[in-house]
């Protein structure tokens, strides 16, 4: 199973969905007969699958959890970078999100034929009523998404109950997000020459590199570099190609009182620092 078929990773998008539209449904249900003969705006309840679902309390609509295909299956691997921390250098870095069309399944189940004409009635102008969800992208933010919502013409449901149930479908485009994240080190503006490698902060690897140069000898207590060496910290400890090497202070654009180095090294080798 990949990122984009977790459940974790769909759920939060399921659940802003499937809460906007029963949010819209429980604005604009119409108003239908009770057991007492009593006109009250329908009752609105959530179920999981509707191929298993068959008891029906009327009158009612039923939102039935939604499914989600994905609308291709080439992604690029494009990663996106989000909390932009210029201070301290971080980001949090995501998998590409991926276009996927979610359906969702609305059922009414009427017994009295007021209540179901009602029904009916409501489901035609669904496209109209109901033409778009506002999805609240991260929770608790009050940051919303706009969907637009494609309703297919509704048509009479097969059930094994008395009740008299319609159905209706809609398909919304939407933008899958991975939730997990990896934080990861960026390149800080004016830092001439240097680049930053994206790597996870929890694992031993390099953050910053710069170039040698010149060639760097085995009895070099220096190394000269190609570009501001700001960043780096004022000492430490190297890797230059298999050599791991320590140097005692920096100035711009050299490492000083450098060890460690085995052999020869050539011009524009790169230079990591050792991350923790």
């Amino acid at each position: 199973m990949n990122l984009y078929d977790e459940g974790t990773n769909r759920k939060l998008l399921v659940d802003a969905l499937n809460k906007a539209l029963g949010k819209k449904i429980a604005e604009t249900a119409p108003k239908v007969k009770d057991k007492t003969g009593t006109w009250v705006r329908s009752p609105v309840k959530y179920e999981l699958d509707e191929v298993n679902y068959s008891e029906y309390t009327t009158p009612e609509i039923v939102v039935f959890n939604p499914k989600i295909k994905k609308a291709r299956e080439f992604t690029l691997n494009e990663k996106v970078y989000r909390d932009l921390d210029y201070d301290n250098l971080t980001a949090k870095e995501y998998a590409e999100p991926i276009p996927v069309n979610i359906t969702f399944k609305v059922h009414t189940a009427a017994r009295n034929p007021d209540s179901d004409l009602a029904f009916a009635d409501y489901l035609i102008k669904m496209e109209n009523t109901i033409s778009y969800l506002d999805a609240e992208i991260v929770k608790d933010s009050g940051i919303y998404d706009r969907h637009q919502v494609v309703w297919k013409t509704p048509k009479d449901f097969d059930s094994t109950d008395i009740a008299k149930v319609r159905e209706i479908s809609g398909s919304v485009f939407a933008w899958l997000e991975i939730n997990d994240y990896k934080e990861v080190r960026l390149l800080a503006p004016g830092d001439d020459g240097i680049d930053v490698e994206r790597e996870d902060f929890e694992s031993t690897k390099y953050y910053l590199f710069a170039k040698t140069a010149q060639g760097i000898y085995k009895t070099d207590v220096s190394i000269q570099t190609k570009g501001s060496l700001v960043g780096f910290p004022i000492s430490g400890t190297v890797m230059i190609e298999n050599d791991v090497v320590t140097y005692t202070s920096r100035t711009k654009y050299e490492f000083l009182g450098v060890s460690g180095i085995t052999r020869f090294h050539n011009f524009d080798t790169k230079i990591e620092v050792v991350g923790s």
